[in-house]
């Protein structure tokens, strides 16, 4: 007796939803939690090694974004998870 196998390729298809963080939503959330810490941008700063103030002030503005390192740093210090940190569109 032969057997017969059929073979189908079948087609998944995934539709991934993609997220982009808002830059101006992050900013303010950075910001909110870093007033809420009770700590200042000068702590902040010497905490994340930063020469000066102002790439803080960025986050904030929503003009840059925290490299994942500080990211994960600041989610440290605050005790946040970097997801908290984030928003998205």
């Amino acid at each position: 007796m032969t057997a017969f196998f059929f073979y189908f390729k079948i087609g998944v298809v995934i539709e991934m939803n993609k997220q982009e963080i808002d830059p101006i939503l992050t900013g303010k959330n950075l910001k909110k939690y870093v007033e809420q810490s009770g700590y200042s941008v000068k702590e902040i700063q010497k905490y994340l090694c930063l020469e000066c103030p102002q790439p803080i002030y960025r986050w904030f503005k929503g003009k840059t974004f925290p490299s994942i390192h500080h990211l994960y740093s600041l989610s440290v210090l605050l005790n946040v998870t970097m997801n908290d940190l984030i928003e998205v569109k």
